[in-house]
C-alpha cells in the first residue's frame, strides 16, 4: 500500500488502447493489474479501481463492461453509495437498449440519492427511457415535473428540446417550449445528452496504480512514445459534440461550430432501428487533442472523445 501512489493520466490509458496489439499495453492487461491484489485494497482504492475500468472500458467501446464496473463501484464504499456511479452505469445499459436494468438503477438513484441535481438528471433518463419503448404520455409526465425545477441539468434541456420536436403535433405539451426558448443559449452549445467520458476525465483524472516501476506503467509510456504513422492513421478519433434523433437540431449545431470555425460533420448511425445523427470535430494525427478541446471549452461547447 505504501508504495502506491496516483501517476498515470487516464488519457495515457486510452493512448495504450489505441495501441494495443502490444500485448504489453493492453486494456486487459492494465486491468488485470489493477484487480490483481483487489481483495487487499481499501474499500475506496477499490472503487477508484471500478471506476477507471469503467472508463477504460467506455473508451474502448466495451460498454457492457464498463456499465458492469460502474455499478460495482456504486456499491464499494460499504454505506457510501455512489450514485453517481450508478446513474453513470444506468445510461450506458439505456444506449446499450438495456431497458429493464436501466430503469431498476434509475429508480434506486431518484430514491436514494441526496443530490438534487442527479435526481433531476435520473429522472429526465427515466423519462427517455419511457420515451425510447414509446410510453409518450409516462414520458410527458415525468418531464413536466421536472422542468418545475428551479436550474435544470442540460440533459433536461436537451431531451425536452427533442421530446417536443418530436411530439409537439401528436401532444399538447404547456410549458415545454418556453423552457426550450428560455435555454436557447444551452442548446446552441450543445453539451450532448449522456455525457460520461469528458475531456476533462482525459486530462486530469488520475488512478491508482501498483508500484511505480510497474512494466505495465514502462510498457504504456513505451507505447504511447514509440507509436507509428500507420498506428495513428488505423485509429482515427474525434470529440463528439452532440447526438439527436431529430436531424434538423443535428444540423442547427452542426452550423454552429462551423460558426465558431470548428470543422465539424454530422455522422448518421442506426442503433436499435432508430438513426442517431452524431455531430462531431474529427481529429487526426497531427492535431493537438488538447488544444481542441480548449478552443471548444472556450466556444461554449463540451463534448467527448471518441475512438474507432
Amino acid at each position: 500500500m505504501h508504495n502506491k501512489f496516483f501517476f498515470v493520466i487516464i488519457f495515457l490509458l486510452s493512448s495504450a488502447y489505441l495501441f494495443s496489439e502490444s500485448e504489453g499495453s493492453s486494456p486487459e492487461k492494465i486491468k488485470k493489474e489493477l484487480l490483481s491484489d483487489i481483495t487487499a485494497v481499501s474499500d475506496q482504492e477499490k472503487k477508484n479501481r471500478y471506476l477507471t475500468i469503467a472508463e477504460l472500458n467506455q473508451i474502448s467501446g466495451n460498454l457492457n463492461e464498463a456499465a458492469e464496473y460502474f455499478e460495482k463501484a456504486s456499491l464499494t464504499v460499504k454505506g457510501h453509495k455512489d450514485f453517481e456511479a450508478l446513474y453513470k452505469s444506468a445510461v450506458l445499459n439505456t444506449e446499450m437498449a438495456f431497458y429493464r436494468k436501466a430503469e431498476t438503477q434509475v429508480r434506486v438513484v431518484i430514491t436514494f440519492t441526496e443530490d438534487d441535481f442527479l435526481s433531476l438528471k435520473s429522472k429526465t433518463l427515466s423519462a427517455k427511457l419511457k420515451y425510447l419503448q414509446d410510453e409518450f404520455e409516462e414520458s410527458y409526465l415525468i418531464l413536466s415535473n421536472v422542468i418545475t425545477a428551479k436550474t435544470l441539468p442540460s440533459e433536461t434541456i436537451l431531451f425536452l428540446k427533442e421530446f417536443y420536436d418530436a411530439r409537439h403535433n401528436d401532444m399538447s405539451l404547456p410549458g415545454f417550449e418556453k423552457v426550450i426558448s428560455e435555454n436557447e443559449k444551452i442548446l446552441s452549445a450543445q453539451a450532448g445528452i449522456d455525457k460520461m467520458i469528458t475531456p476533462e476525465s482525459l486530462f486530469n483524472n488520475f488512478i491508482e496504480v501498483t508500484d511505480s516501476n510497474s512494466e505495465d506503467v514502462k510498457d504504456v509510456k513505451t507505447i504511447t512514445e514509440a507509436k507509428t504513422e500507420d498506428e495513428k492513421e488505423a485509429h482515427a478519433q474525434f470529440f463528439q459534440i452532440g447526438s439527436f434523433t431529430v436531424k434538423d437540431n443535428s444540423e442547427k449545431l452542426l452550423k454552429s461550430l462551423k460558426k465558431s470555425g470548428f470543422d465539424a460533420i454530422i455522422k448518421e448511425k442506426d442503433v436499435n432501428d432508430k438513426k442517431y445523427f452524431s455531430v462531431v470535430v474529427p481529429i487526426d494525427e497531427d492535431t493537438d487533442v488538447q488544444d481542441i478541446f480548449v478552443r471548444l471549452k472556450d466556444a461554449g461547447y463540451e463534448g467527448y472523445l471518441v475512438y474507432q
